[in-house]
């Protein structure tokens, strides 16, 4: 009976491990940190060249992907960053701070059998902005735009079915509608945000 129950025990954690290694889901969770030095913004391009350089953003996200063949994937993911910066030109006490959410959907490769993987994707962005004084707020906006995301990955197995992933990932973005005004003219609402934000994330991934 012993026996019996022993090799049942055996059977099911070599059934759970092939499973694991044929299956072509993965979720994935991850922590961002983004670079303020390889990072750059500008709000309000045309008339108003305002950049937003200052803080190191921090955030976190949410993956899937497929396995559509061997060695190329189907990516999808939500993300959320904070961030906060200065408007040039401003007094030191102000501040702008943005809080995004990314959605994403994509494509991943990996590079001459090297557990090293190329990660390119569609963004469609929602960013908050908040400029206040110290801690009173006073100017608030919430708009909407798309870009992309390009970036490089390791993935370290933990046992069959999970791994450890580190990535550096750099965001091209381009927000509409950002409507920030200085001057008493609201006729122009189509300012727009330009920018690159460049993080390292690290998380954890598993097949089901």
């Amino acid at each position: 009976m012993v026996n019996f129950k022993l090799t049942l025990i055996v059977v099911l954690l070599s059934s759970l491990q092939i499973y694991a290694q044929e299956s072509k889901h993965q979720a994935s969770v991850q922590l961002i940190a983004g670079f303020d030095k390889f990072s750059y913004q500008i709000i309000n391009m045309g008339s108003y060249r305002d950049e937003f350089l200052d803080d190191n953003s921090l955030g976190a996200g949410l993956g899937y992907s497929y396995e559509l063949m061997p060695s190329f994937l189907l990516t999808g993911g939500m993300e959320y960053q904070r961030m906060k910066g200065k408007l040039k030109g401003m007094d030191g006490h102000e501040y702008l701070k943005t809080s995004s959410a990314f959605l994403s959907l994509g494509i991943q490769t990996d590079i001459n059998e090297l557990p090293l993987y190329f990660d390119l994707a569609y963004l469609y962005i929602i960013m908050n902005f908040k400029e206040g004084l110290d801690d009173e707020s006073f100017f608030k906006k919430q708009s909407t735009g798309h870009g992309f995301k390009i970036g490089l990955s390791y993935s370290h197995p933990l046992s069959k079915s999970s791994n450890l992933k580190m990535g550096i990932y750099s965001y091209g973005i381009l927000v509409g509608g950002v409507g920030f005004y200085f001057t008493d003219d609201r006729t122009d609402d189509s300012r727009r945000s330009l920018g690159v934000l460049t993080s390292l994330q690290v998380g954890y991934s598993y097949k089901f």
